[in-house]
């Protein structure tokens, strides 16, 4: 049904790729400080990222941002008209963000 992760040091690792979603909108809200996030998520569910940072890097399934204070928000095709899809809200201070 979704849910939250959070840290200060290290990095954070999702993977719920093979996780059977239920109908709706499912919501994951990711911060941390210090460290890389990692998240793999089902191919055929549509999703939507809210991510940021203040010095890092970026990436949603093929789109990325960099740099000092990168902003990155991207909605599938799909997502509007999906009857199962994933809202990811992601920030992070100081690493990479990563959303395969």
């Amino acid at each position: 049904n979704g849910g939250s992760v959070s840290n200060v040091f290290g990095d954070i690792k999702v993977d719920i790729s093979k996780t059977n979603l239920s109908d709706g909108t499912t919501k994951l809200f990711i911060s941390g400080v210090f460290g890389d996030v990692n998240i793999v998520t089902p191919k055929d569910i549509p999703i939507k990222t809210q991510c940021s940072c203040v010095a890092g890097d970026i990436g949603v399934r093929g789109y990325s941002k960099d740099g000092l204070f990168p902003k990155l928000e991207h909605k599938e095709e799909l997502y509007d008209t999906g009857n199962k899809k994933l809202f990811i809200t992601v920030s992070i201070i100081f690493g990479s963000i990563t959303v395969y």
